[in-house]
C-alpha cells in the first residue's frame, strides 16, 4: 500500500514536506500507518517507523483540530 493510503490517492502531501497537509491528508496518512502496524508480518523496522510516524501524524492532526476549535471560538465571540 502506498504511504498516502488507498483513500489518499491524489492527496499525498507528506508530513514535513514544507507544505502543510490538510487534516484529511493527515488522517489518511495516519490510517495507512495504522493499517501497516496491524500487519503481523510487517518487518520490525517498518513497524517501529510506522509507530513513530503515527505519533507525529496524530500530534499534527490534534494541533490542526485545536487550531480549528480556537478559530470557531473566535468567530462565535465575534457574533456575540
Amino acid at each position: 500500500m502506498a504511504p498516502g493510503g488507498a483513500s489518499g490517492a491524489g492527496r499525498s502531501a507528506a508530513l514535513g514536506d514544507g507544505d502543510a497537509p490538510s487534516l484529511d491528508d493527515l488522517l489518511d496518512q495516519l490510517e495507512a500507518a495504522l493499517q501497516r502496524l496491524a500487519d503481523p508480518a510487517a518487518p520490525l523496522d517498518q513497524a517501529v517507523s510506522d509507530y513513530e510516524r503515527a505519533g507525529r501524524l496524530l500530534g499534527a492532526a490534534e494541533a490542526r483540530m485545536e487550531a480549528a476549535a480556537r478559530r470557531v471560538a473566535e468567530l462565535e465571540l465575534g457574533r456575540s
